[in-house]
């Protein structure tokens, strides 16, 4: 019956990423060495995956950070990067950082949130 749960004519695309996966496991050759496997979407699991996950997360908590952290007033941005780092700005100069650097993490989160929806919209196998 077509309608039934499982039934592979409903959802082929995700019997065949399940089928192809499963073809991975059965193989036969003597080998030390596992397979990477590759997923629906084209995607490799294994260790590039999790280091992906990793710069992907640390993609979304630097700009937040730096957001949460950065002075509201340009002397006291001034003050923290003579201290850090021993160099001198002017208010002017700490005003224009303090502004680039809010522009440019509002940008990074922008793009990550547009990349992260297009990721999930665009999912072959879900």
């Amino acid at each position: 019956m077509p309608g039934k749960l499982g039934d592979p004519r409903d959802c082929s695309p995700l019997f065949a990423c399940l089928k192809d996966a499963a073809s991975h496991f059965r193989s036969r050759e003597p080998t030390m060495r596992a397979k990477r496997i590759k997923s629906c979407n084209g995607s490799r699991t294994g260790h590039e995956s999790i280091s992906r996950r990793v710069v992907d997360l640390a993609g979304w908590i630097v700009p937040g950070v730096i957001l949460a952290l950065i002075p509201k007033c340009p002397m006291c941005l001034a003050a923290y990067i003579a201290l850090w780092t021993g160099l001198g700005l002017s208010v002017a100069a700490a005003a224009n950082l303090r502004l680039l650097l809010i522009i440019a993490c509002v940008i990074s989160l922008v793009f990550l949130t547009v990349r992260q929806t297009r990721r999930l919209i665009a999912r072959p196998c879900a």
